[in-house]
């Protein structure tokens, strides 16, 4: 049935289900991708948030958000790569700093050499 409205109506029924609190229909639904990155990132589907930060690498906060929310959860892994992937500097040298990654703090600071970051270049 969804498939049968026009598109420029879908966007419009997405924001209408997230806003009677069905985020997860509305997630289905959603064409939008800002707005299936809040909704990703409310339902907890932090995978797919980063997925759809990755389409757009030159909006480095919705890496970083992803990236947060990863560290807060304790998947380093992947906030390490989303703040690589933001060139998050600072709080790469923090996730290193606290495990004792001596090779990944000399790969940043030659990364922020390269960028003139040189507050972090150390």
């Amino acid at each position: 049935a969804i498939n049968q409205v026009p598109e420029t109506h879908i966007g419009k029924i997405a924001k209408f289900l997230d806003s009677m609190n069905f985020k997860e229909i509305a997630y289905h639904v959603s064409v939008d991708d800002e707005h299936k990155f809040d909704l990703a990132i409310n339902l907890g589907r932090i995978d797919d948030a980063y997925q759809i930060g990755l389409k757009d690498p030159s909006n480095y906060e919705k890496l970083r958000k992803v990236g947060d929310i990863s560290l807060k959860s304790g998947d380093i892994n992947l906030a390490e790569q989303c703040y690589l992937k933001s060139s998050d500097y600072n709080s790469l040298m923090l996730i290193y700093s606290s495990i004792g990654d001596a090779e990944g703090l000399e790969n940043i600071a030659n990364l922020a050499l390269k960028e003139k970051h040189y507050n972090i270049a150390f």
